[in-house]
């Protein structure tokens, strides 16, 4: 966060709009990871109101597709969910193919809050499918992670799935140094180790989520959708 906000001061002294507008993002996705979500709403909005400001429209599929989630995540569904789908929109007319799996990624999680599993769950593999062709490994972990708690949540008594899913996603985020959603994948895997009767490997998964959660200073992962 201190990067983050260092570099808002410099972009805020230089004038430079745009580097701005990156700096309210990192700062907005920093408190979204944090489960700081009313400060990530916030700085995401300023962030979107500074782009639209000065017509960035490459820029801003980014900043619309992060905010939807953080209003899912507080609570304003259908607000989320036209949001992502409008960042999705406005990168395909603007042919920008290289955060396409990124903003599928977050329509899925904004589809999963709105307990639409079966478009998460095909959102989900899309992205994949793209993050594997780009050879984007932190895409591929976010979407397999997308796919193993949505699998969960379409048939919690079908863990095998969401157990693959969720193993490989925390394997590519481990190899990507992604130690927020390592604790999010531990948490999930602990959670479907606990619905396996395998109590022991539960409790390992959650404490070494917790031990993330508290070096990093994070909320942990709620197991409902809303988390």
């Amino acid at each position: 966060m201190s990067h983050a906000k260092r570099a808002l001061e410099v972009a805020e002294r230089a004038k430079h709009p745009l580097s701005e507008v990156l700096a309210w993002l990192s700062i907005g996705l920093v408190l979204q990871r944090k489960g700081e979500l009313e400060g990530a709403v916030s700085a995401l909005e300023r962030g979107l109101d500074l782009c639209d400001s000065w017509s960035y429209r490459l820029t801003r599929p980014r900043l619309a597709s992060a905010l939807a989630v953080a209003y899912a995540r507080t609570g304003h569904v259908q607000q989320g969910l036209q949001l992502a789908l409008a960042a999705v929109s406005d990168a395909e007319q603007m042919h920008h193919t290289a955060d396409k799996p990124r903003l599928l990624i977050r329509l899925g999680q904004v589809s999963l809050i709105a307990r639409q599993t079966e478009t998460a769950l095909s959102l989900g593999r899309q992205a994949l499918e793209m993050a594997v062709e780009q050879e984007a490994k932190g895409e591929e972990a976010w979407a397999r992670f997308l796919i193993g708690r949505t699998c969960w949540a379409c048939d919690p008594k079908d863990l095998d799935e969401s157990e693959k899913q969720l193993d490989m996603a925390r394997r590519l985020a481990t190899a990507c140094e992604a130690r927020p959603l390592v604790a999010f994948c531990d948490t999930t895997l602990g959670g479907v180790n606990a619905q396996r009767c395998n109590q022991s490997k539960a409790e390992e998964f959650e404490t070494a989520a917790t031990a993330i959660y508290r070096e990093l200073g994070m909320q942990p992962l709620l197991l409902s959708p809303q988390g």
